[in-house]
């Protein structure tokens, strides 16, 4: 059954706030993404932001970010547009309101800062960021290799860091939704700001690499429609099969204030 393409809101999704999950990603999955992302990696970016100024080189390089990324459009890739619809599932939303993949590979001592994934709606540089395809509301964030040491994903405002693993999922919820002029409330015009709790870092790796890939939600569609796929071969035909790690999250839901 077509999930609904109704305006994805963080009050429409359950649980909320930060979760770790196993959700029965293949190895041919995972390979395929490392394999299609090797060619085509480059040295990770940032967002142009008034804070990131003063650690910016041109062309958007910044002393805050040192690990490499790759896009991947997974357009017509029977493995990669699978693999979108399984993540798709867990989360409840179309694969159409999804960013491409980008998957990050990290080597010894490279990191990514604290920083958020999501923009604050009320000034201009977050309406920009936002005009096609409204605010990042989910990160969704699959660890494709086990990392020997560091590595990890740390939330500073709530004193937690999550291992890197290979086959585990982190989902987090990215914004809070507020009041502001020339936007509309419950619905795809909806204002938000970047959520405290989802403040992350991509901690340094120490020893070993890191493979992972992030896959954001967004509030609109992004992309044209397509048809679903089925699982590829190899992958568990239950895409919403998944089981919760044993960590506490209970503190981490978005708005509490935690």
């Amino acid at each position: 059954m077509r999930t609904s393409r109704r305006a994805l809101l963080p009050g429409n999704h359950k649980p909320h706030g930060v979760n770790v999950s196993r959700a029965c990603f293949a190895d041919v999955e995972i390979e395929h993404l490392i394999t299609t992302a090797s060619g085509h990696l480059g040295r990770a970016r940032v967002s142009d932001t008034v804070a990131s100024q003063a650690t910016k080189v041109p062309g958007g390089e910044s002393n805050t970010r040192t690990n490499s990324v790759a896009w991947l459009t997974g357009c017509g890739d029977p493995i990669l547009e699978a693999l979108e619809d399984k993540l798709c599932d867990i989360v409840g939303c179309p694969p159409e309101n999804t960013e491409e993949f980008q998957v990050i590979y990290y080597e010894k001592n490279q990191e990514y800062r604290p920083h958020y994934d999501s923009y604050d709606m009320r000034n201009e540089h977050g309406q920009l960021n936002t005009v096609r395809g409204g605010n990042r509301l989910i990160t969704m964030l699959l660890y494709l290799s086990d990392v020997e040491e560091g590595g990890g994903t740390s939330f500073p405002n709530l004193g937690l860091t999550v291992q890197a693993k290979k086959g585990r999922l982190l989902v987090f919820y990215n914004v809070r939704p507020v009041a502001c002029p020339g936007f509309y409330p419950d619905g795809p015009a909806q204002a938000y700001v970047p959520e405290p709790n989802a403040l992350h870092s991509g901690d340094p790796v120490i020893a070993g690499t890191k493979w992972a890939v992030n896959k954001w939600v967004r509030q609109r569609e992004m992309k044209p429609p397509r048809p679903r796929r089925l699982p590829p071969p190899g992958a568990d035909v239950d895409a919403s099969a998944h089981s919760t790690d044993a960590l506490d999250f209970s503190k981490l839901a978005v708005g509490s204030g935690a």
